[in-house]
Formats: C-alpha cells, sequence, structure tokens
C-alpha cells in the first residue's frame, strides 16, 4: 500500500481540484477573478503558516526557487482567466489541459526524462480524452487571442509540474510551498489594487468559496502536490492530473445535476486508460530492477 501511496495522494489532490471548478465558479461571480485568485493564496497563505509554524525559516535558494514556482503558477492562472474572455469555455478547458501533452516535452527540455513510446502514447491518449470531455464534439473551432493565452496558460502548467517535480528532490517541499503560495497571493492582490478591481465588501458565497478553495484546493491540495509528486516521474504525475476534468463531472453531475454524455463518457475511460498504461510500465520496470539485483 506506502509503495502507491504518492499514486493515491496524487490522485486525491487531483480531486480536490475537480471540486474546485464548482467553487471558483461561484466565487468569481461575486470577484474579479485576479482579485478572487490573490484573497484565495493569502488565506492558503495563513493557513500554512498555522499549520507548518516550524517551516518560516528559509534559505536564499529556497526563497528564489519558490518565487520561481510561484510566478510560473501565477501567470499560468492569469493566463487562463483573461484567455476565458475572449475564447469559449469548452475551448478554455481543452487547450488548458493540454499541459499533458507539454509536461514529458518540458521535462525532457529541462534534462528530467526522456521521452518513451510509451509515454508518447499513453500522453497522446490522454489528450484524446481530454477533447472528448471538453469539447463532446463541437470541434475546436477558429484559434483566436483567447486560444492563444490559453495555450501559454497549458505551457506554464506544464512548467510548474516540471519545477516541483525538479526542486522539491532538493529542498523542504513545505517551505518551498509556502513560498509559492505567497508570491501568488501578493502579486495577485498587488495587480488587483493597481487595476482597481478589488472590494473590501465580502458577500457570504465569496466567503465560502475563497474559504474553500484556500483550505483545500490549495492549501491541501498543493501541499500534496508538492509533498509527493517528485517521488514519481513528472510525466506520470501529469497524466493523474488530467484526471481533473473526470472528477469535475463527477461533482458536477452529484453537486449540480449535470450529465455526462456517452462522448464525455468515452474520453473518461480514455484519461483512465492513459494512466494504466503509465502505471503498469512502471511496475515492470520495478520487477526488472527486482530482477537484476536477485
Amino acid at each position: 500500500m506506502s509503495k502507491f501511496l504518492p499514486e493515491i495522494a496524487i490522485i486525491f489532490g487531483t480531486m480536490i481540484w475537480g471540486a474546485t471548478f464548482m467553487w471558483v465558479k461561484e466565487g468569481i461571480s461575486y470577484l474579479d477573478p485576479i482579485y478572487f485568485i490573490g484573497l484565495r493564496f493569502l488565506l492558503a497563505f495563513i493557513f500554512l503558516l498555522i499549520i507548518f509554524p516550524t517551516k518560516r525559516n528559509l534559505s536564499k535558494n529556497e526563497i528564489k526557487i519558490g518565487v520561481l514556482i510561484g510566478i510560473t503558477l501565477l501567470f499560468a492562472y492569469i493566463t487562463q482567466t483573461i484567455g476565458l474572455k475572449y475564447t469559449t469555455i469548452s475551448n478554455n478547458a481543452f487547450i488548458t489541459g493540454l499541459f499533458v501533452i507539454f509536461v514529458p516535452f518540458v521535462s525532457f527540455l529541462f534534462k528530467e526524462e526522456n521521452i518513451s513510446l510509451i509515454t508518447i502514447l499513453g500522453t497522446l491518449m490522454a489528450a484524446m480524452g481530454l477533447y472528448l470531455l471538453s469539447f463532446s464534439g463541437s470541434g475546436i473551432g477558429s484559434i483566436n487571442i483567447g486560444d492563444l493565452l490559453t495555450l501559454l496558460c497549458a505551457v506554464l502548467f506544464a512548467v510548474q509540474i516540471v519545477l516541483v517535480g525538479r526542486y522539491t528532490k532538493k529542498y523542504d517541499p513545505v517551505k518551498l510551498l509556502i513560498v509559492q503560495i505567497f508570491t501568488v497571493s501578493i502579486l495577485a492582490l498587488f495587480i488587483s489594487f493597481i487595476m482597481g478591481t478589488y472590494t473590501f465588501s465580502l458577500k457570504y458565497g465569496a466567503i465560502k468559496s475563497i474559504t474553500l478553495n484556500a483550505i483545500l484546493g490549495t492549501a491541501v491540495a498543493y501541499y500534496i502536490q508538492n509533498k509527493f509528486q517528485h517521488k514519481m516521474p513528472n510525466t506520470k504525475a501529469g497524466l493523474i492530473f488530467s484526471l481533473e476534468p473526470v472528477f469535475a463531472g463527477i461533482f458536477a453531475y452529484i453537486f449540480k445535476g449535470e450529465v455526462l454524455s456517452f462522448t464525455q463518457i468515452i474520453g473518461a475511460a480514455l484519461i483512465f486508460l492513459a494512466i494504466v498504461i503509465i502505471q503498469v510500465k512502471g511496475i515492470k520496470q520495478n520487477i526488472e530492477s527486482a530482477r537484476e539485483v536477485i
């Protein structure tokens, strides 16, 4: 059981992120998206400081790397949000999900992993699954500035995943997480104040959404990512993260009454199959390594 704990933990974190779609949708109905991001990450930062009071002594490297990852994550959220203003929701969802394709290639460029044929097959299968989930046969249509911004968002999420995988092997994952979350919160709030989109009057719905997203969707989920992702290949982590729209669809069905179409169910099945393929490859490698030792 403990052997598969990292995979189980990452799946649980991805499930939380799947649930955040409902909470975010409610939150941005009350607040500007960037201001919402700032408040969400600020509360998460405060929560992490309370839970981990001994993690406040940071080295210069931990600060620099945490800020780097935080800036990457911030612009991933900003480009996704602004991109949504100029493109359709389905285009935004699918193109964001293309981080699954970018992770192995970004990882290769960072000299973290080689790209195997099985990895390419699993990645393409997951991408097709995301397409079926998001578009449900409606087609992509013409490319516009919103699509391009969202494409940049997908690249940035892939870079963030690879950076977390690299540096949490060398430095304290919790310390990096705290700096990362603080960076996103401060920069997002600064942008909101410059743009004049902030407000000090918060309704109950906004407070509830911010709290759920901050505690579960940010502090807990990103803690899981920082704690466990480095214990598996970045490509495998990226494929597990692609389960996010699957969980989002399940929660939407349970709590919002939304029903997945047959095409979307096929898409979800393809994503699960892609993860199984990569997982089986990992198990075979472990067996071969054990035989060599014997």
